[in-house]
């Protein structure tokens, strides 16, 4: 257990959670090793340790544009189709809950204490279910591991986040910018 949750209560809390549930359903009064593999396999994670290596290696990135936080992606909350709030994601990880002390909190009762989280590298964002009560969606398909597009919306009871990533989009716009580069593009053609 150690392992995959380096001792960390929230993530002992989900594993045992999980381990649980697979012994439920497979009729089991007792967790083993093998229903606490299957566990981790659920939740699709990796040992602890490789996951702080992970981070640590996006922390270390010595890439000028994400350097001091700088948002690889954003999230627009909205309730009722109106705009609640913004929320820029830097690297690492993000908790959904509707608890304070927490990274994005939503107040709403259907969302769990702990109900997701979001990490975010400079490659990707995952979106992982912490074993929440009511789950979560993109699109209409309940998830409980996802790599996040561009555009997907993640639905938690009424309230819906909408991921827009932006990796590369200033360097897109510094190459739009650039007037050497339009003069060069106007002499090919």
């Amino acid at each position: 257990m150690f392992r995959y949750t380096g001792g960390v209560p929230q993530l002992i809390n989900v594993l045992c959670d999980s381990a649980m549930l697979c012994a439920f359903a497979d009729e089991k009064n007792r967790v083993d090793q093998e229903l606490l593999e299957a566990a981790v396999d659920e939740l699709q994670w990796v040992p602890y340790i490789e996951r702080l290596r992970e981070r640590e290696r996006i922390l270390d990135n010595t890439d000028e544009r994400y350097i001091g936080g700088i948002p690889l992606a954003r999230l627009e909350i909205r309730e009722n189709n109106q705009i609640i709030s913004n929320f820029e994601l830097p690297a690492g990880r993000v908790i959904i809950s509707r608890g304070k002390g927490n990274d994005l909190t939503i107040p709403s009762k259907v969302i769990s204490r702990h109900h997701a989280q979001i990490v975010t590298d400079l490659q990707q964002s995952m979106l992982e279910d912490l074993n929440s009560t009511n789950g979560i969606y993109v699109g209409s398909k309940r998830v409980r591991h996802h790599q996040l597009n561009d555009g997907d919306i993640i639905t938690i009871g009424r309230h819906e986040i909408l991921y827009r990533s932006l990796r590369g989009r200033e360097q897109e716009h510094e190459i739009q910018d650039d007037p050497e580069d339009t003069a060069r593009e106007r002499t090919k053609r």
